[in-house]
């Protein structure tokens, strides 16, 4: 054998080998799984992971190209259950159990999820108690890279966000916790949704109506604004619709209260339309800027719908995503 030959073969056993290093297994077998489509997702900021993955009699196997610790979900979707999960180049990922209550295995980040999940009963026990685990999971463990899993989930997505507990929480983060660019990115924005918390005045707004008059948050005076972000495309917006006809219906007549709806779509007639047909009647503001609008930036929407309650001197009363949040605060300040 020539020195040539040789080196072809060195070459591609020393190729065969990277290209299985950066590979990972993932792999389940879970009661109640059944026959079902996955969707596999990436959660980090540098792995845009997306894939199908097929359960057939409650099994499934997939493989994954990754040079470096990442996190991904798995959505089954006839249930809707997400299952979050960990891995790296040359991990055996497994999943086991039942499909409510997984085990999952294969690294220590997904030993050290599932050991999470298990003390809040996999989401059943009281919040109190899983914000209390929460919190101290993330004080014992602060090299991990399941406190960002649980920074995200369990304190950024609550009702109320306490800003000031998550700023105190990433502070505690050690190792590579303190370079994980969600993490930089999330402390940034927090800095700026501070800005936004209850107390605080919120931002200023000047905005057309459908017919092209601009409305300004000075123009309103004496009263509490409700502001809904909302768009024509936006399925979970239109579920509230019904919500919000009720809330309208209720204390629209009232002479302390204005409900505004703002859009972030970006063609004037698709607006208008869903306007109409949705029997939207309190005023409806439009710059068709989407999500670069100042006024969707200004008010940090990221999900729709988005809920802003304004008190008659401009602070901010509540923030959330959910109407039902709205109406308790509603009944509560203007039902006295």
């Amino acid at each position: 054998m020539n020195k040539l030959s040789l080196l072809i073969i060195l070459l591609a056993a020393l190729w065969g080998c990277q290209s299985k290093s950066g590979k990972a297994k993932i792999s389940g077998e879970l009661t109640n799984a059944g026959n079902d489509t996955i969707y596999l997702y990436g959660t980090d900021e540098l792995t845009n992971l997306m894939d199908t993955v097929y359960v057939t009699n409650n099994e499934f196997s997939h493989s994954l190209e990754t040079d470096t610790l990442a996190s991904g979900v798995l959505l089954f979707t006839k249930s809707n259950k997400k299952i979050p999960f960990y891995f790296n180049k040359g991990d055996k990922v497994t999943l086991s159990g039942d499909l409510e209550h997984p085990v999952i295995q294969g690294n220590v980040q997904n030993e050290q999820l599932t050991t999470f999940l298990q003390s809040i009963r996999y989401g059943s026990a009281p919040q109190s108690e899983q914000l209390k685990q929460a919190e101290a999971f993330i004080r014992s463990n602060t090299d991990s890279k399941v406190c960002v899993y649980i920074i995200k989930n369990y304190f950024l997505k609550a009702e109320n966000p306490d800003y000031k507990k998550i700023k105190e929480l990433i502070n505690v983060l050690t190792g590579p916790m303190r370079d994980d660019p969600y993490i930089y990115s999330l402390s940034e924005q927090i800095d700026k949704q501070s800005q936004l918390a209850v107390g605080n005045v919120a931002p200023y707004f000047s905005l057309p109506d459908v017919n092209g008059k601009r409305v300004a948050r000075s123009d309103i005076k004496d009263k509490y604004i409700l502001l809904n972000f909302w768009a024509s495309w936006s399925a979970h917006s239109r579920k509230e619709y019904a919500s919000l006809r009720k809330l309208h219906k209720t204390y629209g007549s009232k002479s302390n209260f204005t409900q505004i709806g703002i859009s972030v779509d970006v063609d004037k007639e698709t607006w208008k339309l869903a306007v109409k047909a949705d029997t939207l009647n309190w005023q409806q503001l439009c710059d068709l800027g989407g999500w670069e609008s100042p006024t969707v930036k200004q008010f940090m929407v990221r999900a729709l719908p988005t809920y802003y309650l304004l008190a008659p001197d401009g602070k901010i009363v509540l923030q959330s995503n959910k109407s039902s949040a709205v109406e308790a605060k509603l009944k509560e300040l203007l039902t006295k």
